[in-house]
């Protein structure tokens, strides 16, 4: 993957994914304060909130101005904007990693599951990241990053979000 952007960078959890999908080269972003890190190679970008009317708008000229073509959302709420734009975002060929609006609208109030050590990254159903076997994968086109829970041999998938804490 070139030309990554995570949003979520005032989180521990945006850099854990970067380890876990093994990309060298990332763009943090996040619309709170960002960590002063003089020494890291990472570039660092201030972005609106995911609450904002315009932040898919605005989302996509952050991306096309620094070369991105994949974006990995964290936050919730800009999950559900990002999903509303996917499109417009195809069209530029910025794919979105996260799920489809049918999954979002199906499974997004599911309760997340407290062992954050079981992620999986998927890109249409293949695992790019994680800690997932390819015959535990769910069988379709699955895209984004997910906690993952084995009960009574059936797995299941909550989408991987962190806490939206605004800053004042």
């Amino acid at each position: 993957m070139a030309g990554i952007l995570i949003t979520g960078a005032a989180n521990t959890e945006a850099y854990r994914l970067s380890r876990l999908i093994d990309a060298s080269q990332v763009i943090f972003a996040d619309h709170q304060e960002l960590p002063n890190f003089s020494k890291s190679s990472n570039q660092f970008v201030k972005i609106s909130s995911g609450k904002a009317p315009s932040f898919a708008h605005e989302l996509l000229t952050v991306c096309l101005d620094l070369g991105v073509d994949t974006v990995f959302a964290l936050y919730k709420d800009e999950v559900m904007a990002l999903s509303e734009a996917n499109v417009l975002f195809e069209e530029f060929g910025i794919k979105l990693m996260i799920p489809s609006v049918e999954w979002l609208s199906r499974n997004l109030d599911t309760q997340a599951y407290a062992n954050k050590n079981n992620l999986v990254v998927l890109d249409n159903g293949n695992i790019i990241g994680g800690s997932l076997s390819e015959i535990l994968c769910p069988k379709n086109n699955l895209t984004g990053v997910f906690n993952w829970t084995c009960e009574n041999n059936s797995y299941r998938f909550t989408l991987f979000t962190i806490a939206n804490v605004d800053i004042r």
